[in-house]
């Protein structure tokens, strides 16, 4: 599975992406754990991931993910 996530103001870190896709590994509601996991956490419907720490630039980091 290959879902995008756009991060706000600074592109995704490894440890960033290594734990996205530990919590679409070991969870049984990914959605409920992205919320509780990530503090940034904006959304997620399905395909699209968006995280926004509102800590950086104005722009907006798209990048696919292998789950």
């Amino acid at each position: 599975m290959i879902i995008t996530v756009i991060k706000g103001g600074k592109p995704l870190t490894e440890t960033e992406r290594n734990k996205i896709r530990a919590i679409f590994q070991d969870s049984n509601c990914a959605n409920e754990s992205l919320k509780n996991s990530i503090d940034g956490f904006v959304s997620f419907d399905g395909q699209v991931l968006h995280i926004d720490y509102k800590d950086g630039d104005k722009y907006a980091y798209p990048e696919d993910l292998s789950i």
